[in-house]
């Protein structure tokens, strides 16, 4: 060591930095292997609740459920249960199940607005098929519209 008082206390400094950068990097290590070991945590939690609502779901029988293009078309659709549709007017869409049902199911269809402002209503429904309307906020008229719907078989 240097009897220089200004080489001294540069030495010290240096030191001083040299404690405080160990600290962080320590620091920067321990927050970082917190993180992760939460971020893991938390993705077991995420799939433990997925698996239960899977579970949920298949108590309920989940039949169908898709997206139904402005034209009438099967856009992406899923669920164990067959089905097709189709556009019979407008404003007139069907979804018709390709085996009949034990019961009703219940049916649930929202509409994307269409060009004109649409929403769309479970007008009926049989054991085979649901019949979906689409009609303008505008003045109740028919008008085309894409959808989203699903159909729940109950106990």
């Amino acid at each position: 060591m240097s009897n220089n008082p200004k080489e001294s206390g540069n030495t010290i400094k240096v030191a001083i930095i040299g404690a405080l950068a160990s600290i962080a990097v320590a620091f920067i290590t321990a927050n970082y292997k917190a993180k992760k070991e939460v971020k893991a945590e938390a993705a077991t939690q995420f799939e433990s609740q997925t698996a239960k609502i899977d579970e949920r779901l298949n108590q309920l029988n989940l039949s169908a459920g898709g997206f139904v293009a402005i034209d009438g078309t099967l856009s992406r659709s899923s669920g164990g249960l067959a089905f097709d549709t189709k556009k019979t007017a407008t404003g007139r869409y069907t979804i018709r199940f390709k085996k009949p049902l034990k019961v009703k199911p219940i049916v649930v269809a929202t509409s994307n607005g269409g060009k004109q402002g649409a929403r769309v209503i479970v007008e009926s429904l049989t054991l085979q098929e649901v019949y979906i309307e689409s009609r303008r906020y505008s003045d109740n008229g028919d008008a085309d519209s894409a959808f989203h719907f699903i159909a729940v078989v109950p106990n």
